[in-house]
């Protein structure tokens, strides 16, 4: 019993010589996390009934929760057109050469993708691309001098195409930008040029540290690339 116990001369134990074991928390600075958290995304409504009638977060993820075979969709309202979006879920197409994974034709109904859009439109947004709105509607994007000098600064200066095609001409690593006018918002394309890591940490595209000057000018002609 206990009083039998009391009376041997126990050895302390490790909680009574090092009471920090128990009683103290270790600092935040000294601890890491290993791995991320699990979401509790999960949409409801008709949007997650299409998530889960296409299975389309064991590809793509949505606010942590899905996988990574395919773009994080987490900000795809502040990124694609709506026009562009609508005939690419009908007859997908490949956006990096590279990838061996590609976005399967799913024949989703007008009324789905109507959902889909609506969802992206009025959710999934990021408001640093949304408060460029003023910004961009002060810019020259369609002056024919300004998408002149940011073909020079793509080409010439940065040498953007070593990493992106326009065209069929040039390299891989980066999305091809042939449609980047009528896939992209301009509001997405001045925030990446501003800071490539603002959407992913471990982006490859290089942190140039563009003027205003060279970032209007080549948002004019990435916007300009329709075809």
């Amino acid at each position: 019993d206990e009083a039998f116990y009391d009376e041997m001369d126990l050895p302390p134990s490790l909680e009574e010589v090092y009471p920090s074991l128990k009683a103290y928390k270790a600092p935040k600075e000294y601890t890491l996390i290993l791995g991320e958290p699990p979401s509790e995304y999960n949409p409801q409504g008709e949007f997650g009934n299409i998530l889960e009638k296409y299975r389309c977060l064991v590809c793509h993820r949505i606010n942590g929760n899905g996988g990574d075979l395919a773009p994080d969709l987490t900000q795809e309202g502040s990124r694609v057109r709506q026009g562009w979006l609508e005939k690419y879920l009908k007859t997908p197409y490949a956006i990096r050469p590279i990838l061996v994974e590609r976005m399967p034709r799913l024949k989703l109904s007008d009324a789905e993708i109507d959902s889909i859009y609506e969802y992206l439109s009025t959710t999934l947004l990021d408001d640093r691309v949304e408060d460029l709105s003023g910004v961009v509607r002060k810019m020259s994007l369609s002056a024919p001098g300004t998408i002149k000098r940011g073909k020079m600064l793509f080409y010439d200066e940065y040498a953007c195409n070593a990493c992106h095609q326009v065209n069929l001409e040039g390299g891989t690593i980066g999305p091809d930008l042939t449609e980047a006018g009528v896939r992209l918002r301009p509001e997405w394309i001045v925030q990446y040029l501003r800071d490539p890591k603002t959407f992913l940490s471990r982006s490859v595209e290089p942190v140039y540290k563009l003027t205003d000057e060279e970032i209007e000018a080549l948002a004019a002609y990435l916007m300009s690339s329709k075809k």
